[in-house]
């Protein structure tokens, strides 16, 4: 990502990374809570890389995972509808068919 779109997305700006990343300025914590941001870290992975660290990926939101759970729900009770549906649906063929062949 360049510098610019990292700054398009709520980062620091061009000056500020180039200050640092020369050794004329050290960040200052909003400085690397944006940059986390803009990157999609976790909080303190910043921090965490300047020290010789990883970044970490930030979990996933409650809301996220349970309007998930919902709609997968909301599918499995129409996919139960919609088999219970052609269940009746082939025994009533089947039963047009032939009556006798169908109560064996």
């Amino acid at each position: 990502m360049s510098r610019v779109e990292l700054a398009r997305r709520g980062g620091p700006n061009r000056s500020t990374l180039h200050k640092s990343s020369n050794g004329s300025r050290t960040m200052s914590v909003a400085t690397l809570v944006r940059l986390d941001e803009a990157l999609g870290w976790a909080h303190g992975s910043s921090k965490a890389i300047l020290a010789g660290g990883v970044p970490a990926t930030p979990p996933p939101q409650d809301t996220h995972v349970r309007t998930v759970l919902q709609a997968v729900e909301g599918l499995v009770e129409q996919c139960h509808s919609i088999l219970a549906d052609a269940r009746q649906l082939l025994n009533e063929l089947l039963a047009s068919r032939d009556p006798a062949e169908h109560a064996r």
